[in-house]
């Protein structure tokens, strides 16, 4: 999974939040518990120009996870 922990600046966040995505799930977790152990911190929060460069940063964090 992938996990930000903060106020997700470049889409206007205000309040802290934490985001999991759970790679390889479909299906639909929106009011459900979950238990998120966060393991490891790849980069700090930052904001970024567009909603485009912000796809491809979290496409280099995916394959940084994926791939080692």
């Amino acid at each position: 999974a992938m996990s930000n922990v903060g106020i997700r600046p470049s889409v206007g966040g205000k309040e802290l939040l934490l985001e999991t995505h759970v790679i390889g799930y479909s299906g639909d977790l929106y009011g459900r518990r979950l238990c998120v152990r966060l393991v490891e911190k790849l980069r700090d929060e930052k904001r970024f120009s567009s909603i485009g460069d912000l796809k491809e940063q979290l496409m280099r964090d995916y394959d940084s996870i994926v791939n080692g």
